[in-house]
């Protein structure tokens, strides 16, 4: 997963093919700059039909008994994640699709030690 990314409303929705979801993904408010933590649009199926909510930008195990911990799952690796214990029992069993624009990472300019996308 990405540092950062960019979620705006989508304009042409109806062509995804979840015609539940039209009115959701043109309404769903624009972040350029979405960081973990932060909420984000996440198309989910609960069991009666695909639905758009607004969620916080990380994994909270099933077993882990401090809120804290979220925020250190916040990045996955696709080559692990059937394996790590974090990230195992969700991967198999809770999926969602998240709409987005484009994503960047952050690094560190050598000439001025500045932090750029």
């Amino acid at each position: 997963m990405c540092g950062r990314f960019v979620q705006t409303p989508i304009r042409d929705a109806a062509s995804l093919g979840f015609p539940q979801l039209v009115g959701d993904l043109l309404s769903m408010p624009a972040s350029y700059n979405l960081a973990p933590t932060q909420r984000a649009g996440v198309v989910l199926d609960r069991g009666d039909g695909l639905q758009l909510q607004r969620l916080a930008w990380g994994l909270l195990p099933f077993w882990a008994k401090a809120k804290k911990l979220q925020r250190s799952t916040i990045n996955a690796r696709i080559e692990t994640v059937p394996n790590k214990p974090a990230f195992r029992s969700a991967f198999k069993k809770h999926r969602c699709l998240i709409p987005m624009n484009g994503y960047n990472e952050w690094s560190v300019n050598p000439e001025d030690g500045k932090k750029d996308p």
